[in-house]
């Protein structure tokens, strides 16, 4: 189904618009910057809006006044590529309701600074909020299950944590995100894509125990990264391939103190022994 454009779709329904507003007229901006309150609920035309796919924000012009926008609860999902471009959004609060924010929903709103994610929220597609340049922190709740593909990189964010529901990062998911200096895992992953950190300004990261497969690319191009921890770990993690991984500028690998002897003479890890050492 091909894209309308949100001012095209209004054009043809201003009759039931001016209804639901309760006016005789309304401006675009005026609209567009009150529809969460002007909804009033997840009626047939918020969805619509927000999860049909068929309607888009799209590419955005005009006086250049911020957009702030809290999505109506009763929405399922935010669709695919409905703020893709948009200059203007400046915050978004995605409601308990959304389960689904669906690839390059936010992609390349490049002045986009306050993300709310509430709990219910369980899948990020891919590309979700890349290249948002102006955006610092990112708190994705526990309902999270999966990040896809991509989602954030090239962003602005500083500090991400990700909620202990979280089971699966995929590839590239804060690559090169250049100003992105702490990340807190959740403690119930199972599967990091390749190249997940690169080009990050991380200082330390922490690796859950549930992580047994590393990729030999997550942390290459860090060039701020002084410490992974691995401090429960009882099964010492392989490698996605058999390439050299890449550690950055890493000084210390830090493991149980029970298995260092072991850690340091497996595979792949026995490039590393000097920099593996007890955790504190």
């Amino acid at each position: 189904m091909s894209k309308i454009n949100l001012r095209t779709l209004l054009s043809k329904t201003v009759s039931a618009i001016k209804e639901k507003l309760g006016v005789d007229s309304f401006t675009w901006a005026q609209f567009e910057t009150k529809l969460s309150e002007a909804m009033n609920g997840a009626d047939a035309f918020s969805k619509a809006v927000f999860e049909d796919g068929s309607v888009s924000f799209g590419k955005t012009e005009g006086d250049g006044r911020d957009l702030n926008i809290v999505v109506p609860n009763g929405i399922s999902k935010i669709g695919l590529g409905i703020f893709y471009k948009n200059a203007r959004l400046k915050t978004i609060v995605i409601p308990q309701s959304v389960e689904t924010i669906e690839k390059n929903a936010f992609n390349e709103c490049e002045n986009l600074v306050g993300i709310t994610l509430n709990s219910g929220v369980k899948k990020i597609e891919e590309n979700a909020f890349q290249y948002c340049d102006s955006a610092t922190e990112l708190i994705i709740p526990n309902s999270v299950e999966t990040i896809g593909n991509n989602v954030c990189e090239y962003s602005g964010f500083q500090n991400i944590v990700i909620g202990d529901g979280t089971k699966t990062i995929g590839e590239s998911a804060f690559r090169y995100c250049r100003n992105l200096q702490t990340i807190k895992l959740g403690k119930n992953l199972t599967s990091i894509g390749e190249s997940a950190f690169q080009g990050t300004a991380i200082t330390e990261i922490t690796i859950p125990k549930g992580i047994t497969v590393m990729g030999t690319g997550w942390f290459m191009e860090c060039n701020k990264l002084e410490t992974i921890k691995f401090p429960e770990h009882e099964i010492i993690p392989t490698f996605t391939s058999d390439s050299r991984p890449g550690f950055g500028t890493t000084k210390y690998i830090e493991v149980p103190a029970n298995l260092v002897s072991a850690w340091k003479a497996a595979d792949r890890w026995s490039d590393f022994e000097n920099m593996i050492r007890a955790i504190n």
